[in-house]
């Protein structure tokens, strides 16, 4: 199915100018970009700094706090990214107010990262329709590599700056994991995933060395490991690990 989203920014000036009527005019009240460290040097891997810091930048920039948010699109390739937000921003999963305006990446759809410009859109006319009311817009890239905020309203405001060179600092100076980009040896399994859509069943596995609990990443087809990550639990399970020049491999021990 195509789709097609699209956002027309312009100063006051130039709207007025144009004729663009009152009542469609929605202002940037707060906004937000960070940048999270690379995947494998972050020492938790079931948290993202940079999204938490994203989500209480924009609050703090537009003045206001989540209880005055009326509506919330929440990127959701993934359910990490949406409860790595809720736990920041204290709400749950199944907040009255709902996480998304579109019913969600996985059953909208979406041409890449142009889900949250759709996101964006469809909060623009949501608050058109809701005077003096805020919508939260989040989004992340990568590999929860980046995330944005913004939050929109009516209500006219001046721009505001925000606080992300500072707190992408704070970001990049957080302790990093030891990695070990060519592993060889005894391992064990720290968390996974399985790639179904691929020729063959794959397994990708991060793990940890047991030689020096350094991290590593590598990919699998070994069928007794696959069976196991796709059946069972190998989350620590005792695993080989070797280098190729061709990336690395795993099989269970």
């Amino acid at each position: 199915m195509n789709q097609g989203a699209a956002a027309v920014l312009m100063s006051v000036a130039a709207a007025t100018r144009l004729g663009v009527a009152r009542d469609k005019w929605v202002y940037l009240h707060g906004h937000s970009d960070m940048v999270e460290q690379a995947m494998l040097d972050r020492v938790d891997l079931g948290a993202s700094p940079a999204a938490a810091h994203a989500a209480r930048e924009a609050l703090r920039v537009a003045g206001i706090g989540v209880d005055d948010i009326a509506t919330f699109d929440l990127y959701s390739c993934f359910p990490f990214p949406v409860f790595v937000i809720c736990e920041a921003l204290g709400i749950d999963g199944d907040d009255p107010r709902g996480l998304t305006l579109t019913g969600g990446l996985p059953y909208f759809g979406g041409p890449g990262s142009s889900y949250s410009l759709h996101g964006i859109a469809e909060t623009v006319t949501q608050m058109r329709d809701r005077p003096g009311q805020f919508g939260f817009v989040g989004a992340n890239g990568g590999i929860m590599s980046k995330y944005s905020v913004g939050i929109y309203s009516t209500t006219p405001v001046d721009w505001r700056t925000d606080n992300c060179a500072q707190l992408n600092k704070k970001i990049h100076a957080l302790p990093k994991f030891d990695v070990t980009k060519t592993p060889d040896g005894a391992a064990r399994i720290e968390t996974y995933s399985v790639r179904y859509d691929w020729p063959t069943r794959t397994g990708i596995i991060v793990g940890r060395l047991a030689a020096d609990n350094s991290r590593f990443m590598a990919t699998t087809t070994d069928d007794d490991l696959v069976a196991l990550m796709c059946d069972g639990d190998p989350l620590g399970a005792e695993i080989s690990v070797w280098s190729t020049d061709n990336g690395n491999r795993a099989s269970l021990a």
